[in-house]
């Protein structure tokens, strides 16, 4: 299923992030923001991780947690946040798709 997020995703001009977990074993990564992204739209922390399952030979399962915590007295929808990270998802299927037709 392909979805188009272009139109609402929040713009976002820059974003330092650092890898807080990584695990080769068993395909896992947890990146949090430091610096711009979501911390520049009310967010006092933010880190997303994902962890990839492989199904099949052409399958491969992502899981994503995102672990947030907003600033005071800032109301924010936690399930808009994530169109950014199905977005990232997207293209980078996307890509490898591309490079393998």
């Amino acid at each position: 299923m392909v979805h188009n997020w272009f139109g609402y995703v929040p713009k976002v001009n820059y974003q330092l992030e650092k890898i807080v977990e990584y695990d080769e074993s068993v395909y896992q990564i947890a990146l949090e923001i430091l610096e711009g992204g979501h911390l520049d739209h009310g967010f006092k922390a933010y880190t997303t991780a994902f962890k990839l399952t492989q199904v099949s030979e052409a399958e491969t399962l992502t899981d994503i947690k995102v672990l947030y915590e907003t600033q005071p007295g800032h109301n924010h929808i936690p399930g808009e946040t994530i169109k950014a990270t199905f977005l990232y998802i997207n293209c980078l299927e996307n890509y490898l798709l591309k490079g393998l037709l």
